[in-house]
């Protein structure tokens, strides 16, 4: 039996697509990934989508053209790694999965205890912004047809297509930290450490 096979830029943006992928089985909630395995080709991974409903779980196939070192498999959307170093949009999730991301991971940033963390995730919340705007033309405020591939998507984007242009996008997008932002922000952090405090 033939196995599909869902190509994604790394391996971060293959662990995003699980939080705007509902389960299968029960159609609600996001998967959970779990249990990264690489398979003989060096590019390819295995992951395991668990439901965070129904406990079902399935496995996904990825090509990907950048994966991560092992130490960050545990859990690449928390790690430090690019989501896309490209230009081109991504061919796994669409510009309208990007503005959820971005939604998604702010809401994480409201219950994150620990200030970098925190602020880290408004990173990557900026990066999947980053990704939604590459679907765009060179002048066009609104994205082409084809930048919502998924059915759910679609719907979204004709019901209210506002959400989902240029000029919004990028506002958002200069709402939150870029990752050199981040890295000046840990070396403010470690500066306010007393001297004799080398951790």
């Amino acid at each position: 039996m033939a196995v599909d096979i869902l190509f994604a830029k790394s391996l971060v943006e293959a662990s995003l697509y699980f939080l705007v992928t509902p389960c299968p089985l029960c159609k609600s909630d996001r998967l959970d990934p779990q249990d990264f395995t690489t398979g003989n080709d060096p590019g390819t991974v295995r992951i395991i989508g668990v439901c965070r409903n129904c406990g079902s779980s399935e496995a996904y196939h990825f090509s990907i053209t950048n994966v991560a070192p092992t130490k960050d498999r545990h859990d690449p959307i928390s790690g430090t790694h690019a989501i896309n170093l490209g230009t081109a949009h991504s061919e796994l999730i669409d510009i309208v999965q990007w503005v959820t991301l971005h939604e998604i991971l702010l809401e994480k940033v409201k219950s994150e205890p620990v200030a970098s963390e925190a602020r880290w995730l408004k990173v990557r919340a900026g990066q999947c912004l980053d990704e939604a705007l590459k679907f765009f033309g060179n002048h066009a405020d609104a994205p082409p047809k084809d930048a919502a591939f998924v059915p759910s998507s679609q719907k979204k984007l004709s019901e209210h297509p506002d959400r989902y242009t240029r000029t919004r996008i990028t506002n958002l997008r200069n709402q939150l930290p870029t990752e050199k932002a981040f890295e000046e922000a840990q070396l403010e952090d470690d500066s306010e450490k007393p001297w004799w405090k080398f951790w």
